[in-house]
């Protein structure tokens, strides 16, 4: 497996982190016969990521995002306007393996505390698929959950 991240713009390594939960998800954490494989599909997945798949599923972002998709891309932004996103990167967006890789990069920046994760994350959470700390607390707690299931984390 390869891992590529651009070095320009000003997500970084938030992006760095995004492709290692892609890694992750691939080699650590599937029930596929080979390793790099991957889940697949959500019924592929091991059970003791379903804790996280409900929180993330559960989150305002993702269940906006999947409103979106039902309603031709349209997101109403809040302010009495709306915009249209592309259907294939709603789909893309909303898959678990996504999700995934998504929440993990969310997950080591505000763990580690790292000011410049922190600040990029800011960033990312000014768009449209990025968690705020409030819809993200309870997919950390299943992460957290999961990591220490695994030894990953003390507890």
């Amino acid at each position: 497996m390869r891992i590529t991240a651009s070095t320009t713009g000003s997500d970084t390594r938030t992006s760095l982190l995004h492709e290692i939960g892609h890694y992750v998800h691939h080699n650590a954490l599937s029930n596929a016969p080979q390793s790099g494989q991957g889940w697949g599909r959500d019924e592929n997945m091991p059970d003791d990521m379903r804790a996280w798949l409900t929180a993330a599923n559960n989150s305002k972002i993702v269940k906006g995002l999947r409103r979106a998709l039902r309603n031709d891309g349209r997101i109403d932004m809040g302010d009495g306007t709306s915009i249209r996103i592309n259907s294939d990167f709603l789909t893309y967006a909303t898959s678990s393996e996504e999700l995934w890789a998504r929440s993990f990069s969310q997950y080591v920046a505000t763990r580690s505390g790292n000011e410049t994760l922190l600040q990029e994350l800011r960033e990312a959470q000014r768009g449209i698929d990025s968690w705020d700390d409030k819809d993200f607390a309870p997919i950390a707690e299943a992460m957290d959950q999961l990591f220490r299931g695994r030894g990953w984390l003390r507890p």
